[in-house]
């Protein structure tokens, strides 16, 4: 335990495990993500687990929408928001759009608050109205200002944001450019899967901690926001950069492994298009399954199936090398997987070809 710089926990299952055991004390944290995506859910959740599981009082700063939509919005989950305020433990403040101008004049009337309720954690949600109401240097100012106000206060904050529009899946940024500004930042996406949507969470920066560089797929059901079999890798450990990769089932049996030539100790990839996805799984690559004699029965784990490109494109996984099919009944050795498959020439006929009759010349026609 670093007692120079202690933790504070997520309130998010699974987190912290990425982030070298939770936020720094008093940092300033920026969570951004398109509609859809957890924002508010996973803001609120910082506030609802930071009582329940540390008893650290919370304040929650909306200038998105008023409380009863929040609590209307938040009722799904087994959190009970109402009982919460009423006891003080998580307190909801809106701000109209009228009074934003105005809200860092104001801050004193928070930090009373503050002192009073004995606050430990503060969530804005969202600042991207509140930096609206200015434009270039006077909105980087006026965010620096609201940023130097939340570390006098001697809380740890969230601050959420909009996404920058189109979203750029290279470089994750907020539409306000907050990012650059705070001590961490955590992207997360809605992002379209086929017929389908996954949720998933990547760490961008954090500041002073050791942190995994990964995409992970994540979750929400009735206990709110959580990711999927979060770990930190090895490599991750080390300060080295991961590499994102499909979570991966249980070890194969040493009967399926010895039937498919698959590494008992390493896991076949699930595609994220299947219909159960067990999610985004920290780690290395998975081993490519060996060639087999002989294709393995239907339903069989170990083969990998190719990723959607789109998927590669949107996840930024690293290009994996093309996967080898089991050979034909034939014990031909069959295309890549993804490979134009050019049909191999039959047998030569011994047949000789006949050939087409002579074209008979037109007859002469007769001189005058």
């Amino acid at each position: 335990m670093n007692l120079l710089f202690p933790k504070v926990p997520s309130g998010i299952p699974g987190l912290d495990k990425m982030i070298g055991g939770g936020f720094t004390k008093n940092s300033v944290i920026a969570v951004s993500g398109s509609t859809g995506s957890g924002r508010t859910t996973f803001a609120t959740q910082f506030l609802v687990n930071g009582w329940r599981q540390n008893q650290e009082p919370g304040i929650f700063l909306s200038f998105n929408e008023p409380k009863y939509s929040i609590f209307a919005n938040m009722s799904a989950y087994d959190w009970n928001l109402p009982d919460l305020e009423r006891n003080k433990s998580v307190v909801f403040i809106e701000y109209p759009s009228s009074e934003l101008s105005s809200f860092v004049e104001q801050e004193g009337s928070i930090l009373e608050l503050i002192d009073t309720l004995g606050v430990e954690r503060v969530v804005f949600d969202s600042v991207t109205p509140l930096a609206m109401l200015a434009d270039g240097d006077e909105r980087v100012r006026s965010l620096q200002k609201l940023i130097n106000v939340v570390r006098k206060w001697g809380v740890s904050a969230l601050i959420t944001a909009d996404d920058v529009m189109p979203p750029d899946p290279d470089l994750p940024r907020t539409s306000v450019g907050i990012e650059a500004m705070t001590d961490g930042y955590i992207h997360l996406r809605w992002m379209r899967e086929g017929n389908r949507r996954l949720r998933t969470l990547e760490v961008v920066k954090m500041r002073g901690s050791a942190h995994a560089h990964l995409i992970h797929l994540t979750t929400i059901d009735s206990q709110g926001y959580h990711l999927v079999d979060a770990e930190m890798p090895e490599n991750d450990k080390k300060g080295q950069e991961g590499v994102s990769a499909i979570s991966a089932p249980p070890a194969l049996s040493k009967a399926d492994a010895a039937r498919t030539g698959t590494n008992s100790n390493s896991a076949a990839a699930k595609s994220l298009g299947a219909p159960k996805v067990t999610g985004m799984k920290i780690g290395a690559m998975p081993t490519m399954p060996k060639p087999i004699s002989q294709a393995p029965p239907s339903g069989t784990p170990g083969i990998i199936p190719k990723m959607a490109d789109s998927t590669k494109a949107a996840l930024r996984m690293p290009g994996a090398p093309l996967i080898r099919q089991a050979p034909d009944d034939a014990g031909r050795p069959a295309a890549n997987i993804g490979a134009r498959i050019r049909p191999e020439p039959g047998p030569k006929s011994t047949t000789p070809v006949p050939k087409p009759p002579a074209r008979k010349a037109p007859p002469k026609e007769p001189q005058a």
